[in-house]
Formats: structure tokens, C-alpha cells, sequence
């Protein structure tokens, strides 16, 4: 259990209550979380640390209420929560993944066309000194993560188009994978025909999806890179 303190600022008043961290982020979050546990101390405060406490008439104008755990939820999830050192070193380790595999599916090494291994690119990170953000998502600080790596490796953003047939008789295994990169176009006759794009970075595990899917019976044309 981690102890911390949700505060939330309304004018010139200040509310604060002294709340377990894993419940706290779980209803900040929308998450389900144990109503029991969230509140270490159930009081409403002007200040934990020296334990003063909000006036009920402040409350009640502030809030309507002076139910303590109506207002608490309010004030975790509208006001700031104290983020511990080990979640923050969490979440930034989380996002480090996302934005490594988010490069490795949109972006490609001009030199060979191929993407980079998720190692390079960490490697890259480092020495380029990228400092994320865990305030952000990771789509949010691709654009300026890869400006910064391409001082480092040559980075290529780059989308093939193809053209895929596949036998109907297999099409009910590989229909949903193909409908998740959005076809631009699809034809039902004698064998299932679409045009879609994909991620350069991305090319050859869809190959090999499909491949598998299809039991080797899918053809693949490319028709264009840009």
C-alpha cells in the first residue's frame, strides 16, 4: 500500500484527503476499485500534512455535500494525485515499449528497407538522451521522439499498398486480421480480393500472418510505396 495525498484547488480554497495509491489511480482511471480501502483517514482536508480540515460549511458550498466519500471522488478524480517514483519509473518503462514498437511499425531503415530490431532502437533512445514524458501517450511524442533519433539512425516513414487474393475457403480465418487494417477496397467473387496499406515496418509479419492463415494459398502483390 502506498500513501499519498489527492489534492484539488477551487478558487481560493484547497481540498485534500490522504488516500492508498493503487485504489486512487484505479477510479481515476474508470477502473472498479475498493471503496473500503481508498480513503486512509476519512476526512476532507485543508492541508494532510498538518492536519487541518475543511470546514463542513466550505464543503457543503463547494460540493453540495458533506459526504466524505462523495467529495473525495471527486477531488481524485478532477484534482492531482501524487504519483510515487516506482509507478512513474512504471509507466515511463510502458510507454518506452509502446513508442519502440510504434517506430518499428511505422518507420524503416532506408539503407535495407527492413525495420529496426526493438534493441536498435533502444539503443538509439539512449543516446540520443530521450526524455518521455508520462504525461503524454505515446502517438502524442512519436513525431519528436523520431526527430531526435534521426540524429542518431536514418529513420523512414514509409506505407506499402498491396493487393491480396485469397480462396474463399479460407477467407472466414484471415477476414478478421485484413478488416483491421481498414481495406481500401474488397471484392467477393471466386476468391476474395482487397487493397489495403500497412506500415512498411510492418510488411513482412503480415506476410507471414496471412501466410499462416491462409495456409500458404494467399497471393500478395505490392503496388506501391510511399
Amino acid at each position: 500500500m502506498k500513501e499519498v495525498i489527492a489534492r484539488l484547488k477551487i478558487g481560493k480554497e484547497t481540498f485534500e484527503v490522504y488516500v492508498d495509491f493503487e485504489e486512487a489511480i484505479k477510479l481515476k482511471e474508470g477502473k472498479p476499485y475498493d471503496k473500503e480501502k481508498l480513503l486512509l483517514v476519512p476526512e476532507i482536508f485543508r492541508n494532510v500534512k498538518t492536519g487541518e480540515r475543511q470546514s463542513e460549511e466550505v464543503l457543503k458550498k463547494v460540493f453540495k455535500t458533506t459526504d466524505v466519500y462523495v467529495i473525495a471522488e471527486q477531488i481524485i478524480k478532477k484534482g492531482q494525485l501524487q504519483i510515487p517514483t516506482e509507478y512513474k519509473r512504471k509507466i515511463k518503462e510502458e510507454l518506452k515499449r509502446k513508442i519502440i514498437e510504434l517506430i518499428r511499425k511505422n518507420y524503416i531503415d532506408p539503407r535495407t528497407g527492413l525495420p529496426y530490431t526493438y534493441q536498435r532502437i533502444e539503443l538509439a533512445m539512449e543516446k540520443a538522451k530521450i526524455n518521455i514524458d508520462i504525461t503524454k501517450p505515446a502517438e502524442a511524442q512519436l513525431e519528436s521522439i523520431v526527430k531526435e533519433l534521426k540524429k542518431i539512425i536514418p529513420l523512414k516513414g514509409e506505407k506499402i499498398r498491396i493487393v491480396i487474393k485469397i480462396p474463399n475457403e479460407y477467407i472466414y480465418k484471415a477476414y478478421s486480421y485484413i478488416k483491421s487494417f481498414r481495406p481500401q477496397k474488397e471484392e467477393f467473387s471466386d476468391n476474395y480480393y482487397a487493397i489495403l496499406s500497412l506500415p512498411a515496418g510492418i510488411y513482412q509479419e503480415f506476410i507471414e500472418k496471412i501466410e499462416k492463415l491462409t495456409e500458404g494459398n494467399a497471393e500478395i502483390k505490392e503496388l506501391e510505396r510511399y
